[in-house]
């Protein structure tokens, strides 16, 4: 598939409810938390959506500034990617017509989700 356009996507979970999260199916998930299955993000509310980018380069502007909000307190899986690697390959992966979702620990207490979803649907010029 090649995207027209990117829907991005993030959250925090507190650490409290991972447990709960992992046995719940996706009909029974709050609105906003991260299903299991990436394509799945399309099936929350429209308002969940945090960027409309219409390039794989403004999906990506949108994905480091979000990642460089929580960069300090991120865990060491986070950081074992030296930052313009990451960024260059999640640009490469957009390109290439793939989705993206990261998951990174904030601390011991929040899991950041942050994903990207590619629509094949343009919207009418």
């Amino acid at each position: 598939m090649t995207a027209c356009h990117w829907h991005g996507f993030s959250n925090r979970m507190p650490a409290a409810d991972t447990t709960k999260y992992s046995f719940t199916i996706f009909e029974n998930l709050p609105a906003g938390w991260p299903p299991r299955v990436v394509r799945d993000w399309l099936r929350h509310p429209p308002s969940v959506v945090k960027c409309h980018a219409d390039t794989p380069e403004e999906a990506v502007a949108w994905l480091r500034r979000e990642y460089e909000d929580s960069e300090n307190p991120l865990d060491s899986v986070a950081h074992a990617t030296p930052k313009q690697e990451r960024f260059t390959r999640a640009l490469i992966s957009l390109r290439g017509g793939d989705d993206l979702c990261w998951g990174f620990w904030i601390g011991t207490h929040t899991y950041l989700t942050l994903a990207l979803i590619g629509m094949d649907q343009c919207p009418n010029p």
